[in-house]
Parts: structure tokens; sequence; C-alpha cells
């Protein structure tokens, strides 16, 4: 992890990354085979400071999944938008908004995700309001799934249909 202040331009540089080195053997027509997986994932970000009224962050993610026993790769990556706006000293708008593809099946998957959020601050009180709405796009599911010479596997994630959440908290 990688985390830095560029004063200069008044920006926050963000750089996340992980290696991970797999291996589980398969009986397949009554064999052991070893399944080796080498999965690499690189997550990169930029926030800008514009003053206390504007927050925005962007970046992208990048997860590979490359099979050493086939030399097999899938992918998953995508950019995201995260802004947040204080209208006023009691009310902030937030959105985040994300796309996403790969290569799990023979073709290839595109999902854009989009939240919006919208917060209402009663000062000089500890409450807090908060309507947030979420799969705007109303994405119905991801798959995902990994191929070698020897399977194919597809999993299918249903997602909660658009909806919007009302929530109200108090700190104590």
């Amino acid at each position: 992890k990688y985390d830095q202040y560029i004063s200069r331009y008044k920006t926050s540089f963000n750089f996340k990354q992980s290696l991970t080195w797999l291996s589980r053997p398969l009986e397949f027509n009554n064999s052991i085979l070893s399944n080796r997986n080498f999965i690499y994932s690189l997550s990169a970000s930029l926030k800008p400071y514009f003053g206390s009224s504007i927050s925005l962050t962007g970046g992208a993610n990048l997860n590979l999944n490359k099979d050493l026993s086939s030399d097999k790769s899938t992918y998953q990556a995508g950019p995201f938008l995260s802004a947040s706006l204080n209208i006023s000293q009691k009310l902030i708008l937030g959105t985040y908004i994300n796309y996403l593809t790969d290569n799990f099946s023979f073709i290839t998957n595109k999902y854009w995700f989009a939240n919006a959020n919208l917060w209402y601050i009663i000062k000089p009180s500890k409450l807090e309001l908060k309507c947030s709405f979420n799969n705007i796009l109303n994405q119905k599911s991801i798959f995902t799934g990994g191929r070698n010479d020897l399977f194919i596997q597809f999993s299918e994630q249903k997602l909660l249909p658009r909806f919007a959440l009302f929530e109200i908290s108090y700190k104590f």
C-alpha cells in the first residue's frame, strides 16, 4: 500500500496491490491434478483537494487471475468515481459510480453501477438523516467464474433491485 500527498498539486495518490499464489489439488478421471493460480489485484486512485465543500476521488481497479496449469487468464477491471458536495453546512450530496468489465465467460461482461446519498445534519445536535439511492441503474446480477483446461465454473450473484434507504442516526 502506498499513500502520498503531493502538496504542489494538492492531490492525494493511493496505490494498493496484492499478490496471491494458490495451489489446490483436483481429482479428474481418478487422478489427482494440481491446479495452480496466480492472482494479482491492483487499485489506484487520485483525490484532488478543492476545498472543504467538494470531495472528488477517481481511480481504477484490476483483478487478474492466471491459471498456471493451463495458461488461461481471466480479469475484472474498471474505473470508479466518488464525489460529494457540501451544499450547505447541513446538507451534503454524494455519489459513487463505477464501471466493471470482465472476461469470465465467452463474452465480455460489462456493468455500470451508480449510487447516490443525501445527508442532512441537524446542528448543534448529533442527529443525522440520510437518504440513499442504491443500484440506480437497476443491474440484475453479476456473473463471475473461472476456466482452465479441465473445467469452466460460473456463478451468478443476484443483486438487490433499485431501492431507497432512509436512515436516522444519533451519535451519543
